[in-house]
């Protein structure tokens, strides 16, 4: 054992990342560890003035900006294009989501677009050969992806497959929901833009007294968890309860990492050259 710790290059290199990872280890464990415990609780909410926290909500789509699907057309929130070689081997996936307002009989909120994970059905399909070339839009997207605008070129045949979220469908959101004042409306619209357009983000005038405040549903800073789908689709995925290991990995990582870096510098002080 004696070997371990003797001194070297590339021990010091190893526990120097060991150091480093220690603590994003220990994050994810504390992550996936909290998100079971919320979802111990998790009830279908409402969207009234009690709605705070972790909540999983039902409610209608409406659009805080306009996006069409581009193989439906359909004005959507977001879309998942997903390109496929003609032996059904994944190419690309093309992405794109806007913030958008859920409308539930009992209130409304503003859904975030940043770290969100929608599950949705196939809404548009589409093969992209020589008999049937693709429009100009579609040919946009399908240039975003060397190997999808190299199988094109190279004549293959392509399928399309949209999944978007459209307007006034109804969805299952999961996430943590907020409350800002209604003057900060604007920029909170702002901040929860992908930053795709060139409008600059300034903050507005302060919100008149006695102005009421809305509701934002995002991932939230601790659990980072926002989940779209059908309101009928199956139980939202969690983290595998093996990444709770990280509670314990994280540490020892980290502090292994540390006590060799320092028996390193004990090495070089002694007169130990690598």
């Amino acid at each position: 054992m004696d070997w371990i710790l003797q001194p070297s290059v590339g021990g010091a290199v190893l526990a120097a990342l060991a150091v480093a990872a220690g603590a994003p280890v220990f994050g994810d464990g504390l992550r996936a560890l909290r998100l079971h415990r919320a979802f111990v609780r998790l009830r279908d909410s409402t969207l009234d003035d009690t709605a705070l926290g972790l909540v999983r909500t039902t409610g209608r789509v409406a659009l805080e900006s306009p996006l069409f699907g581009p193989l439906s057309g359909r004005p959507c929130a977001g879309y998942r294009l997903e390109i496929l070689a003609s032996d059904a081997r994944h190419a690309a996936t093309i992405e794109e989501r806007r913030p958008f307002r859920l409308i539930a009989t009992d209130g409304a909120a503003i859904v975030s677009a940043r770290g969100a994970r929608w599950a949705l059905p196939p809404t548009a399909e589409r093969v992209v050969d020589r008999d049937h070339p693709a429009t100009a839009g579609v040919m946009a997207l399908i240039e975003r992806s060397p190997e999808a605008r190299w199988l094109h070129g190279a004549g293959a045949p392509l399928r399309l497959v949209e999944r978007s979220l459209a307007a006034g469908a109804t969805c299952r959101v999961t996430g943590f929901v907020r409350r800002i004042r209604a003057g900060e409306e604007a920029l909170e619209a702002a901040r929860l833009r992908t930053g795709t357009d060139d409008v600059d983000l300034m903050a507005p005038g302060p919100a008149p007294g006695g102005a009421t405040s809305d509701l934002v549903i995002d991932g939230g800073d601790f659990l980072e968890y926002l989940h779209v789908a059908e309101p009928d689709a199956a139980a939202e995925p969690l983290p595998a309860r093996l990444r709770t290991a990280g509670l314990a990995l994280g540490p020892v990582l980290g502090f292994g990492g540390i006590l060799y870096l320092a028996h390193v510098a004990d090495g070089l002080r002694l007169g130990w050259r690598p």
